[in-house]
């Protein structure tokens, strides 16, 4: 697996993501460290070194006043297409050195996501249905009222691990950078109607449309408005039937979004009725 080319800006947010749940190779942080010390001293080092060598009484240094006079000569533009061509080159060098370690610092972050995963789903079976109001599980068995408890947390998390699962996956060159990768990389809906498993997953996505649009008091434009989640999308994906899991990164294919609805006309002995088809309604039969 190669990884995938992006910026040197979007590559370090990736590898952000990635440390905040696991610890990244140490010969990263002395390639960063080393080219951070280098960049502070690129101002006029030979001169500084050689005017200090001239009050300390050393010898005369050729190569060093030869440095000297370069540094003094050299453009902005020269100046800046060094510093930028070093720091590529050194840049090229993190990345391959991350290349290195990629896949198993990726099975890595699945492992914990699965973890909690399992987690959730088990607390998820145990109290029914996470999404239940405190009220309705006041005088439920402990056990229950434990695991309703619990699938916060768990669910919390998913969240939490989710972005470094998916810069990992894009970093180990597993996926791209695709909402249609994000959800197979967290969860497997092949046999849940399309749809629904979409919908669950945008489920997070529409309560905070309807929470901005409450904030601003402008009417809500979707089909219902939507409740608070305590479990965001994780509880949705499961209610619908999907199964959350990090996706194995040698069977992956992203999860496609629905085709959109389609209009049909069926003659009918009264004249022609129009309806409302769903294409993923064929697509589950063919699974069935």
């Amino acid at each position: 697996m190669s990884l995938h080319r992006d910026t040197s800006r979007q590559f370090d947010a990736r590898l952000r993501a990635v440390a905040n749940v696991t610890d990244l190779p140490p010969e990263l942080d002395v390639l960063k460290s080393r080219l951070e010390s280098w960049q502070r001293d690129t101002g006029t080092p030979a001169i500084d070194r050689l005017a200090q060598s001239v009050i300390d009484g050393d010898p005369a240094d050729a190569v060093l006043l030869a440095a000297a006079i370069a540094q003094t000569a050299a453009s902005p533009g020269v100046h800046n297409g060094v510093i930028t061509g070093v720091r590529s080159r050194v840049h090229a060098a993190i990345r391959d050195t991350y290349a290195a370690h990629a896949e198993n610092i990726y099975l890595t972050v699945a492992d914990q996501f699965n973890t909690a995963a399992q987690a959730f789903t088990s607390c998820a079976a145990i109290a029914g249905d996470p999404e239940l109001p405190a009220v309705a599980v006041v005088d439920a068995a402990d056990k229950v009222r434990k695991a309703w408890k619990e699938a916060v947390v768990h669910a919390a998390d998913l969240t939490r691990i989710k972005p470094a699962l998916i810069a990992a996956a894009y970093l180990a060159g597993i996926t791209d950078d695709t909402e249609e990768s994000a959800f197979a990389l967290c969860a497997d809906a092949d046999n849940v109607h399309r749809r629904r498993a979409w919908e669950a997953w945008d489920a997070e996505e529409h309560q905070a449309k309807a929470a901005r649009t409450a904030a601003a008091n402008l009417p809500f434009t979707g089909q219902e408005l939507p409740t608070p989640s305590r479990c965001g999308r994780w509880s949705a994906l499961v209610a619908v039937g999907a199964t959350i899991r990090a996706a194995n990164p040698d069977d992956f294919t992203p999860y496609q979004r629905p085709q959109p609805m389609v209009e049909k006309v069926i003659n009918e002995p009264g004249g022609p009725r129009k309806y409302i088809h769903d294409p993923c309604d064929d697509e589950l039969v063919a699974h069935a």
